[in-house]
């Protein structure tokens, strides 16, 4: 990866101290991978006496829960309002015949597509190779 040593140098003390951004950290890993001048540039800081550590380990449990619990919701929440909305316009003898049959499809295509979007976010938040990189 092509880089400015300079420039990736002000981002070290602060990478060493686990306090950049999730961009900055993966760019600063990338350079590291490829650039020894500032690899060993890092091993220095972090060897220095006082060097800040990096940040306690962030917890992912708070956060898979806090998923579970939203997607939970969502889905008591738009299973409700989709009885409730076709209860009515099902049972009412006016509604059209199209209404009654293209709305539930309808409603259940975009059900289907939001869970196949929250399957790969759930299955990409699982191999995310950035999620636990020692820094």
């Amino acid at each position: 990866m092509e880089h400015e040593c300079l420039e990736t140098q002000s981002l070290l003390q602060e990478y060493a101290a686990g306090r950049l951004t999730q961009s900055d950290r993966q760019r600063v890993e990338l350079i590291l991978e490829d650039c020894d001048v500032c690899a060993a540039a890092l091993e220095s800081i972090r060897t220095q006496p006082g060097c800040p550590q990096p940040d306690s380990k962030r917890s992912s449990e708070g956060a898979s829960l806090g998923q579970i619990l939203a997607i939970a919701g969502f889905l008591i929440f738009y299973g409700t309002a989709i009885k409730l909305l076709l209860g009515e316009l099902i049972a009412d003898p006016e509604t059209p015949l199209g209404l009654k049959i293209g709305l539930p499809i309808f409603l259940l295509g975009i059900g289907l597509l939001l869970a196949k979007a929250i399957a790969q976010r759930w299955q990409a938040s699982k191999t995310d190779k950035y999620t636990n990189v020692d820094q």
